[in-house]
């Protein structure tokens, strides 16, 4: 990616999280990111373009963080590892990141995010990918990936709201392993 693009998208995802309202101005974007008056849609075609690819960027930000943990082997570590592991570092990178997860929660419940279903579906395809294997295997149950998905991410986003709230528990462990068994719990075929 280009740096001036990257750099308009950066400033796109800091000028929406620290707004009240999810709204682009255009020209904070510009701005924030040192770029002519003009200059986005130089790049972009669209504003809808753009707030896509500011989600995007942010989705394969955290791909990056959790890319290893993705490709553990499914002989060594169990399903319920893999996933433990995810959550952990998920809550950590989004704790570290905080205006791409201001971004994230405000495009979530945004036009752009319902008029692009099946591009945000392509997205989360490696965590569907560790789904199917966890339904598969038996060790969840038989849900659609889909409502799976929403499930664990509406718990993340009440972990997280919950810890900025009570910033001392970001370092309980207790707590957070019982976050994880919360969702884990609703997911998971009992033994």
């Amino acid at each position: 990616m280009k740096l001036r693009k990257r750099e308009l998208i950066k400033g796109g995802i800091y000028t929406v999280a620290n707004q009240i309202a999810f709204e682009l101005n255009e020209r904070d974007v510009e701005e924030r990111a040192g770029v002519k008056r003009g200059g986005l849609y130089e790049l972009f075609s669209s504003k809808n373009e753009f707030m896509n690819d500011c989600f995007f960027y942010v989705l394969d930000e955290l791909y990056k963080s959790n890319r290893k943990i993705l490709k553990f082997d499914s002989e060594e570590y169990s399903i319920k590892e893999k996933c433990r592991c995810i959550w952990f570092n998920t809550l950590a990178w989004w704790l570290g990141n905080p205006d791409m997860f201001a971004f994230y929660v405000r495009y979530l419940t945004s036009s752009y995010y319902y008029d692009n279903e099946v591009m945000n579906a392509q997205n989360r395809n490696p965590y569907f990918l560790l789904g199917k294997e966890a339904v598969e295997s038996g060790a969840v149950k038989p849900m659609p990936l889909e409502f799976i998905h929403e499930l664990i991410v509406a718990q993340k986003l009440n972990t997280l709201n919950f810890i900025k709230k009570n910033p001392k528990l970001s370092a309980d462990c207790e707590f957070l392993e019982l976050s994880f068994e919360a969702v884990w719990d609703s997911i998971s075929v009992k033994n």
